[in-house]
């Protein structure tokens, strides 16, 4: 440390503390559609994805990577659904809704489930001049929500291994103020959530006490900065 600023003092060998190569390729394929009827409009839609996900590892003492290796393969094909509902009920007042389904796929070489989640949102947008007002409610509940082992959350893992964290809920609110002209138009916003958990798994357990053991939030925690989008 020289002056307030760390400085590296020795470098480790390459490829000391991790070695391998991580790859996907994946296909996207969606279809949507707009429906109106008189100031109601419906927006569904559908994606396909089709990832191939592979690992090659080397030794530790293989910076080169020269020598065997070991390839991990693993392929996801998911169906995402959603729909939205934007509808123009009144000049000024306009009621939005939405249902979508989340997903992250597993990192190359991760042994762990996909993160899946369905997301609902419902509110209301006001506009009237220079001035606009949102507020939304949402919902999103996890089947599955997927974490990774680091340092600051220590347990009995490899740092950057995935496990899955089990069905957790996030629920909350977002309001999101405009009051001058659009052109300098600054947002500020209040958001609001709650995380709750149904069920867990023990590598999760073990990951959120060494968290709250270190003073670092857990991921559900983590989760809680996120609001909604209202476009």
């Amino acid at each position: 440390m020289v002056d307030g600023r760390m400085l590296l003092t020795l470098a480790g060998a390459q490829g000391s503390q991790d070695n391998r190569i991580g790859a996907a390729e994946a296909w996207a394929l969606y279809v949507r559609d707009t429906m109106t009827w008189d100031r109601f409009t419906v927006t569904p839609g559908l994606r396909y994805e089709s990832i191939d996900l592979t690992q090659t590892r080397y030794a530790l003492t293989d910076p080169g990577r020269d020598g065997p290796r070991t390839v991990a393969r693993h392929s996801v094909d998911v169906v995402l659904p959603g729909v939205g509902t934007p509808s123009d009920l009144h000049d000024d007042w306009r009621p939005l809704a939405g249902v979508h389904r989340g997903f992250i796929h597993p990192a190359p070489g991760s042994s762990a489930d996909a993160e899946e989640a369905w997301n609902y949102e419902a509110g209301v947008r006001f506009e009237r001049g220079a001035g606009s007002l949102e507020a939304m409610a949402f919902l999103v509940d996890y089947e599955n929500l997927l974490g990774t082992c680091t340092a600051s959350t220590g347990g009995d893992c490899e740092i950057g291994d995935q496990y899955d964290g089990g069905e957790v809920q996030v629920h909350g609110s977002s309001s999101l103020p405009h009051g001058m002209p659009r052109r300098f138009s600054t947002p500020a916003g209040l958001c609001r959530c709650r995380p709750s958990t149904r069920g867990r798994t023990a590598s999760s357990r073990q990951a959120s006490r060494a968290a709250s053991k270190n003073g670092v939030p857990s991921r559900r925690a983590i989760a809680c900065r996120w609001c909604p989008s209202t476009s």
